[in-house]
C-alpha cells in the first residue's frame, strides 16, 4: 500500500456508517412523529351519543391523547337513526 491510499477507504467507511445513522434516526423521528399523529387524531378511547328527541343528537368523542370533540346534529337534519352493535356475553359487539 502506498502512503495516503489507507486513509481514504477508512474515511469512506465513516461516511457510509454516518449516513446510516442518519437513515436510522430519519425513520425512527418519523415513525414517532407517526405515531403521535395516530394517537392525537385517529385513536378513539371512547365515544358518546346524547339523543335529545325535539332538538337534536350530540355526539361526543375523547381520542387516546385527552382531546375531544363534540358535534351537535338538528334533528331537521335526521333522517332516521340506526345503532349497529350488539351486547353477548358481556361483550359490545361493533
Amino acid at each position: 500500500m502506498r502512503g495516503g491510499e489507507g486513509g481514504g477507504g477508512e474515511r469512506e467507511r465513516q461516511h457510509v456508517t454516518a449516513d446510516r445513522e442518519t437513515l436510522l434516526s430519519s425513520a425512527i423521528l418519523i415513525t414517532l412523529v407517526g405515531m403521535m399523529f395516530h394517537i392525537h387524531f385517529v385513536k378513539v378511547d371512547h365515544e358518546s351519543l346524547l339523543v335529545i328527541g325535539s332538538l337534536g343528537i350530540q355526539v361526543s368523542s375523547c381520542y387516546a391523547s385527552g382531546r375531544e370533540t363534540t358535534t351537535f346534529i338538528e334533528m331537521s337534519k335526521i333522517k332516521d337513526i340506526v345503532i349497529s352493535e350488539a351486547i353477548y356475553m358481556h361483550q359490545i359487539i361493533y
